[in-house]
């Protein structure tokens, strides 16, 4: 059988027309974008999207404050405060993460080196760092990484500026969100960034399979640009930006080879199942 250009089985206008007609359940959409708020973090918009949609929050709307303080504390270039707040909501969890603590300790560091504090940044490289990378090669070059920047007149220019950056902080924050949650829950991360990557996995798979390579330009895509933002607005004129990272696809999300798109699709759509309320009308 000959193959056939996917442009002349599917237009675009047929493609968009299909896409239109299907329409996700609210509750389910209302039920993802609140996995989000109450995943990351974000206490405040949480709690205003639940008074605006009736979306149950299925988080401990306490805990979310408390890890919304540590962000925040963490972005705010207060690291050795999140620590403290850490140890008061779990003292094992730092414990059973020298990782996790060394990054903390790392972001200590390139705080007080970004303040100019280069003599009291030293000293706390050795009392805190300097132990923590014996006979750990990575973290060995992840503290080298940081110490060169104390080469530079100014920390925030240069190869390393990276390091000294709000996104740096907020890596930082997040993987020290992700670890509070893990030990609380099994819930995870959030499952919108996953079901992103569940999208650009299959869509680049789709893309370069063997029966559609000669045609791969005609496949029909939504681009999905590394680091992009989608926006949330409610009611109240506020918004909240939902950052979705799109890393490496080649392997694809947990459970998805061949046959397995199903399974992870629905191990990221768990808990989901409509379970709001529709806000009443006025």
């Amino acid at each position: 059988m000959e193959l056939k250009r996917v442009s002349e089985l599917l237009s675009k206008e047929s493609w968009s027309s299909s896409l239109k007609s299907v329409k996700p359940p609210t509750d389910w959409m209302n039920a993802l974008v609140m996995n989000y708020l109450t995943t990351q973090g974000h206490a405040r918009a949480a709690e205003q999207f639940h008074i605006e949609t009736g979306t149950p929050m299925t988080l401990n709307p306490e805990g979310t404050r408390i890890r919304t303080n540590i962000r925040q504390s963490i972005e705010n270039g207060r690291p050795d405060e999140a620590i403290d707040k850490v140890v008061d909501l779990n003292p094992e969890l730092l414990e059973d993460n020298p990782a996790l603590l060394f990054r903390l300790k790392k972001q200590e560091f390139i705080e007080l080196v970004v303040q100019g504090k280069t003599e009291e940044a030293l000293e706390f490289a050795e009392q805190e760092l300097a132990g923590r990378v014996e006979d750990n090669e990575f973290l060995l070059k992840e503290l080298e990484t940081a110490m060169a920047l104390l080469l530079f007149d100014n920390p925030r220019k240069g190869p390393l500026s990276y390091l000294s950056g709000e996104e740096y902080r907020k890596e930082t924050a997040d993987q020290v969100n992700d670890a509070i949650l893990s030990s609380e829950t099994d819930q995870g991360t959030s499952r919108l960034p996953r079901l992103i990557h569940l999208l650009a996995w299959c869509q680049e798979r789709c893309t370069h399979a063997p029966q559609v390579l000669t045609t791969r330009k005609h496949v029909p895509r939504i681009e999905i640009e590394p680091g992009a933002y989608v926006e949330y607005h409610n009611e109240s004129n506020e918004d909240y930006d939902m950052e979705i990272s799109v890393g490496d696809h080649d392997d694809g999300p947990r459970g998805s080879g061949d046959g397995g798109i199903v399974t992870a699709f629905d191990e990221v759509m768990a808990d989901l199942e409509p379970r709001t309320r529709r806000r009443p009308s006025t």
